[in-house]
């Protein structure tokens, strides 16, 4: 009868005895003089392959195995992922292969193996200890708009329940409440543990409280030695009445005054204002339940795109394309542009429209002739011998 040496670093000790270190090999009559000898892996350790082949060195008869687990585990399930039966020469490869299909279930965080020796070769007893995991999310306190708050939660049923996860998902749906208005919001948990299952069910209570509005807004126009008195109080208009008037006195809403801040700016671009830098502090009155804004608009050079001779498109849709290119459109060459412009012409049909421009320091002058749209008058179908078959397919 051949000797099973199974010898791991993490030995945790033997029911019969002491167990020998992980580096000394023994002989089969002194593990049989012990009784049995029991070593646990971990789930979060990456080295059971390497320690496994380490100490078996030859195959054994197994005379018997078995398993015990602190949760329902199904005993075909653990027949099938083991794969091991009654007689079986094994080797160090079916221990590898039986260890790593039963971790891969992602349910337990350690598995021990206990060995004994007999007369019939030797048994295995595994047992199984489970994480506790996540079972599901229940939400509380609020009545309408509570579902909208799961997606900040990561964890799926049935993975092993994170603690840390947990929280930063609290934290991420009081930020969520914080962007609309809510800054004094609670979100609180109470986990349910149960103990048959090993499996938790979060309980999370969402209170908005009142939501705050917005106080006052306080805004500031820098600018470069390139824009003049003349373009600044355009600008300033601008952002006065397309901006600051509509903020002023509602509720307060992150993503309300990040919408109409990329409508500023797309309006700004419209009259060559490409390039402007708006930034934001923000101060909060929890006692007033308020909200003070304080802009600060960025003006750099400014340039207009003007548009000639367009029919087909409009001048915005015709700056939308040029937009595309971000700030970096101030850089580029005029042709460059044009032929932009020429693309989106051919696109619609304009196959022989023509777009000349002239550049000065603060306008792009696009002059375009759209010339005759292109239609189609006749359509033939050929097959792969090269012959008409419009007339079959009618």
């Amino acid at each position: 009868m051949t000797l099973f040496f199974l010898l791991i670093m993490l030995c945790v000790g033997s029911i019969y005895g002491d167990i020998p270190t992980c580096q000394a090999l023994q002989s089969l009559q002194e593990v049989c003089a012990q009784g049995a000898i029991t070593f646990v892996l971990n789930a979060h350790a990456d080295d059971h392959a390497s320690l496994i082949e380490k100490s078996i060195t030859k195959p054994f008869v197994l005379a018997d195995i078995n398993f015990e687990s602190d949760v329902y585990f199904s005993p075909t399930e653990f027949d099938y992922l083991v794969d091991l039966r009654k007689g079986d020469v094994v080797t160090a490869q079916h221990i590898k292969k039986a260890v790593s299909y039963l971790f891969k279930k992602n349910k337990f965080s350690t598995i021990s193996l206990t060995i004994r020796c007999c007369e019939q070769g030797n048994t295995i007893k595994i047992g199984l200890t489970s994480f506790w995991t996540f079972k599901k999310l229940k939400f509380h306190g609020m009545l309408i708009g509570k579902e909208s708050y799961r997606q900040y939660y990561t964890m799926e049923p049935n993975d092993p329940f994170d603690e840390i996860k947990h929280q930063h998902a609290l934290e991420k749906m009081r930020e969520a409440l914080r962007q609309e208005g809510y800054f004094n919001a609670e979100a609180v948990s109470q986990l349910k543990y149960d103990n048959g299952t090993k499996q938790i069910v979060a309980h999370v209570t969402l209170r908005k409280n009142e939501r705050f509005g917005v106080a006052d807004i306080k805004s500031e126009i820098k600018s470069d030695a390139s824009i003049s008195d003349c373009q600044r109080n355009e600008a300033e208009e601008i952002i006065q009445h397309h901006f600051l008037k509509k903020l002023d006195g509602g509720s307060y809403s992150k993503s309300s005054i990040n919408k109409r801040t990329c409508a500023l700016k797309r309006k700004l671009s419209q009259k060559g204002f490409i390039h402007v830098d708006v930034n934001l502090s923000e101060r909060v009155d929890y006692e007033e339940h308020e909200v003070i804004l304080s802009f600060v608009f960025d003006l750099h050079h400014k340039k207009e795109f003007i548009f000639t001779g367009n029919q087909f498109f409009s001048s915005e849709r015709l700056l939308d394309s040029i937009l595309e290119f971000g700030h970096s459109a101030w850089f580029l060459p005029s042709s460059i542009l044009s032929d932009e412009i020429v693309q989106a012409y051919q696109k619609k049909g304009f196959w022989y429209v023509k777009v000349s421009s002239c550049e000065a320091p603060d306008n792009y002058i696009f002059e375009i002739n759209e010339g005759e749209r292109v239609s189609v008058k006749e359509v033939k179908v050929k097959n792969a011998l090269g012959e008409d078959i419009t007339k079959q397919l009618k």
